[in-house]
């Protein structure tokens, strides 16, 4: 997923948190981890930061961009 298409997930749940439900589960962590909570991630992951920690060097990078670029356009 690149940071557009995250920022844009994330403008969309601040709006409607129920687009959490038709969400990937991949689309899932990364929004639990960029809105730091818990009640978003699927079984297995306890915690936004036990989600980080199993993120690719690649994908914690479009996840952080994808975040600045969502509170940019706020």
């Amino acid at each position: 997923m690149t940071a557009p298409e995250l920022s844009q997930i994330i403008r969309s749940y601040q709006r409607n948190p129920n687009l959490a439900g038709v969400l990937s589960t991949g689309q899932r962590i990364l929004l639990a981890i960029a809105m730091c909570d818990a009640a978003l991630l699927p079984p297995g992951y306890e915690t936004p930061l036990d989600a980080w920690r199993r993120l690719t060097p690649d994908e914690a990078a479009a996840l952080q961009q994808g975040v600045l670029l969502s509170g940019a356009a706020a």
